[in-house]
């Protein structure tokens, strides 16, 4: 599957889901965008959680897929704003935007 539009200041695909919410919820669910299919390609997007400190984790970006292709795209969030969980994944410039924990366990 591709997903590509105007650029990564243009498109935004934006949420504020967090674990302040949804206390009980694994990481992966309260998530702004997951990918869990193999061959995934994004390119041009920004990936937006607005959720902010006070909510405590929240996930931009999370991806669970095989050969996993990111060309162009934003990550913004304010914790654990991309969670690249397991296999092979390719990044390219992309810009990732942080404030916290921009590097634990797998999370970027």
């Amino acid at each position: 599957m591709m997903i590509y539009r105007e650029g990564m200041t243009n498109t935004m695909i934006s949420g504020n889901l967090s674990k302040f919410e949804y206390p009980k919820s694994t990481t992966a669910a309260i998530t702004t965008f997951s990918v869990l299919g193999d061959n995934f390609i994004a390119r041009d997007i920004k990936f937006v959680n607005t959720a902010g400190p006070e909510k405590y984790q929240v996930i931009a970006f999370h991806s669970k897929s095989n050969h996993t292709v990111l060309f162009r795209c934003m990550f913004y969030g304010y914790t654990d704003t991309l969670y690249a969980h397991i296999r092979e994944q390719f990044y390219r410039k992309c810009d990732i935007v942080g404030m916290v924990d921009l590097s634990s366990e797998r999370m970027v």
